[in-house]
């Protein structure tokens, strides 16, 4: 029985280390000779504040964009929202370091999801002539809507998020709010992508 335990822990700690990077921000660098500049991006996955709504975990990429004579930062979301709630306001908020800046959201696209999930059941039933093999399937399908849209960071926003010690984004899905709080690992890779 203490062997059977020790596997389930063992393997439970592998797959939550296993799947820990999904939950995790991750930082690229790419440097363009076509565009002559240099990139930065910064993904964080990111939950609403907000509990039990219509609107659910986002993707958020930033993306600094920089060579001698620019340095420009734009924000990137998807957003997963249910397939009832409305689509997003054309503008939303961000604060840093107790200021309130607005955003303007851009080229806002909507993508109907889908997933089907298929559940088989085997039994056997017996009698006094023979014994039958019987199954049942269930499908499920899970239908959602991905917001994908983007938003530019002003250089006076990025002056409040490198002084920030955590970082709200909130927008609007009619009259749902969903609040976005960017903080510890993730905040310091964000900024560290700031100030190179």
């Amino acid at each position: 029985m203490r062997k059977h335990f020790v596997v389930i822990i063992i393997i439970s700690f592998a797959f939550l280390s296993g799947c820990s990077w999904m939950y995790r921000s991750t930082t690229r660098r790419f440097d363009d000779e076509f565009r002559n500049n240099q990139k930065v991006i910064v993904t964080i996955p990111a939950k609403p504040v907000e509990k039990r709504t219509e609107i659910g975990s986002a993707i958020l990429q930033i993306e600094r964009e920089y060579s001698s004579g620019y340095d420009n930062v734009t924000a990137y979301f998807v957003v997963e929202r249910s397939s009832s709630s409305f689509g997003i306001d054309n503008l939303g908020y961000l604060k840093a370091n107790g200021q309130t800046f607005e955003l303007s959201v851009e080229n806002a696209v909507s993508e109907i999801k889908s997933v089907n999930e298929t559940s088989v059941s085997s039994f056997a039933k017996a009698d006094s002539a023979a014994v039958y093999l019987e199954q049942t399937s269930d499908t499920d399908t899970h239908i959602w809507i991905d917001d994908k849209f983007l938003t530019w960071i002003t250089p006076q926003m990025v002056d409040q998020i490198k002084q920030a010690d955590d970082l709200v984004f909130r927008f609007y899905f009619g009259p749902v709010p969903a609040t976005y709080r960017i903080r510890g690992s993730a905040l310091s890779d964000l900024k560290k992508a700031l100030n190179e």
